[in-house]
């Protein structure tokens, strides 16, 4: 499946050590396995990364930035806290984040609460006596994951986001960590490749078993073939005089975690035309390798009851749609195509 969530509850820390290096991560209070994620106004394969600590060296630049900030800061390593202060930091950074985002800091902390038998810690960094600087990771036993980093704007040339990933890593160090997860990467490059600047990753291959990156095999992502398959499918609707337009559907997601959810559109895009008066689809069917064609229905009454907003991208972005499609009558575009073509010789639509 392209999406896969796992409930939190009573997982233990051996538990999460073992779902991380099976290519999960969590996204505040659930667990995910996404194959895929639309952002920058396209579609992409999620490429899990992690980091082994074990004999971890600090490179000179970021040898250089450790011992500047550990001299002109003050840090310390508690449980998760809230205040105003946070909820600033938070409001620094809001629109830098991508997808969906929470609307307060608080609504992520209050779904960031889990009832998992692992540990979140929050690293803090003081100026002082004010906060400049605040970062979270899980640790498991011999795992830990990196989940945030806000900072005060006016601290940027401190690199404080490098600055608090060391300091995980040191933390991880100090307690048997193994491996540091530090979230994933793209298919292509993109602002998440600043992660990869720390040190020499292993990277897991689509048959989740971990590997040097030069040792990685050689197979093209899930992102890749539906970036293909989507120009492909262009090309043959418009030699089939059909006018569409490509949409990005990052709502692909919920026919995947939704319960009962059966009939919802559970692909990253689709082409959307008219064919007498009806609103249809065509897409790529992954699983079945072919193009499809399918009617759509608009669900403007179905409830995503969260306390998340669109990010910046998704609101300034063209090539989105943020409708919640439901499908029937679905089949092959070929089957499609040439039904439509008698259809359109005999000056009859009405099956189509």
């Amino acid at each position: 499946m392209l999406v896969q969530t796992t409930n939190i509850y009573r997982k233990s820390a051996s538990d999460y050590d073992r779902l991380l290096s099976e290519g999960w991560f969590r996204g505040t209070g659930v667990l995910y396995r996404s194959e895929l994620v639309c952002v920058h106004e396209t579609i992409y394969s999620v490429q899990h990364i992690r980091l082994p600590i074990t004999e971890f060296k600090r490179k000179k630049q970021h040898e250089k930035i450790y011992r500047r900030n550990r001299a002109k800061f003050r840090i310390e390593i508690g449980e998760p806290d809230y205040d105003e202060r946070r909820e600033e930091l938070y409001n620094f950074h809001r629109g830098r984040f991508l997808a969906f985002v929470h609307h307060r800091f608080l609504d992520m902390m209050q779904s960031s609460m889990h009832h998992g038998h692992f540990d979140t810690k929050e690293i803090r960094v003081f100026d002082g006596d004010k906060l400049i600087a605040i970062s979270y990771f899980d640790h498991g036993i011999r795992a830990m994951a990196s989940m945030m980093c806000i900072f005060d704007p006016e601290y940027a040339k401190y690199s404080l986001g490098t600055y608090t990933m060391l300091e995980e890593i040191e933390y991880g160090r100090s307690n048997r960590a193994e491996y540091y997860y530090p979230g994933y990467v793209l298919d292509q490059p993109s602002s998440f490749d600043y992660k990869l600047k720390l040190g020499d990753y292993e990277w897991m291959g689509k048959d989740r078993k971990w590997y040097q990156r030069e040792n990685l095999p050689h197979s093209k992502s899930t992102g890749m073939m539906f970036r293909e398959k989507s120009k492909e499918l262009q090309i043959l609707l418009a030699m089939n005089d059909i006018e569409a337009r490509y949409r990005i559907y990052p709502y692909f997601t919920l026919g995947f975690v939704m319960d009962d959810a059966d009939d919802l559109l559970k692909l990253p895009f689709l082409y959307i035309f008219e064919e007498e008066g009806r609103e249809m689809g065509a897409s790529y069917d992954h699983n079945r390798h072919h193009f499809i064609v399918f009617r759509l229905k608009d669900n403007p009454d179905f409830l995503l009851s969260n306390h998340m907003l669109m990010s910046d991208d998704y609101l300034n972005g063209d090539a989105y749609d943020f409708s919640v499609f439901s499908i029937s009558h679905c089949r092959k575009f070929d089957d499609f195509i040439t039904e439509l073509k008698v259809l359109r010789s005999t000056g009859h639509h009405e099956s189509v």
